[in-house]
């Protein structure tokens, strides 16, 4: 209750919405409790749970199976946004923030690896921007080629929201010329 109001949660709210909603706009609910980082499936599955005879619940289920293939954590909005963005263009599967041994004790975490295809993403926001961070992205950069062979290409919140086919059509390339 708030201010005398009965509250539900995001998943029971969920499972309410996949008896009113069609499959269209029950995903569009998911992903945008998914973009905005709210939405627990594990949540959501035992709300499911609690209510077994829900109608809407097998839509509710394929909903959420298109949100899991997350092999690794997603830390933040640009790693769950880019995350939707290789979903939702059928990029092959991928493994999100895997740790590297850098040699002499220092480790990095990769925000995202196509392992098949070997080729490594990084997300650089505003943090990325600054000389000094800069600078530090390139040496790891060269530290995972040198090290580990691994190419890395980067990503920008702008490239990612402002030039999304441009962006599809570079990755694409890239991978493809790395499956070859």
């Amino acid at each position: 209750m708030k201010d005398g109001l009965p509250i539900t949660t995001l998943a029971r709210t969920l499972v309410d919405l996949a008896s009113l909603l069609d499959e269209a706009a029950l995903d569009h609910a998911v992903q945008e409790a998914d973009v905005l980082g709210k939405l627990r499936v594990e949540a959501v599955d035992a709300a499911m749970a609690r209510a077994p005879g829900a109608r809407g619940l097998p839509r509710l289920r394929a909903a959420l199976v298109r949100r899991r293939p997350v092999d690794g954590p997603l830390r933040d909005v640009f790693e769950r946004r880019f995350h939707g963005f290789l979903r939702d263009r059928d990029y092959p599967p991928s493994r999100h923030n895997v740790p590297f041994d850098l040699g002499r004790g220092v480790w990095a975490t990769v925000d995202v690896v196509f392992e098949e295809a070997w080729l490594a993403i990084e997300l650089d926001g505003g943090s990325h921007l600054t000389p000094a961070k800069y600078a530090a992205d390139r040496r790891r950069d060269r530290r995972l080629m040198s090290v580990h062979r691994l190419p890395v290409s980067r990503v920008t919140w702008f490239e990612l929201t402002e030039e999304p086919d441009a962006l599809d059509e570079d990755l694409k390339a890239q991978l493809a010329s790395r499956n070859r």
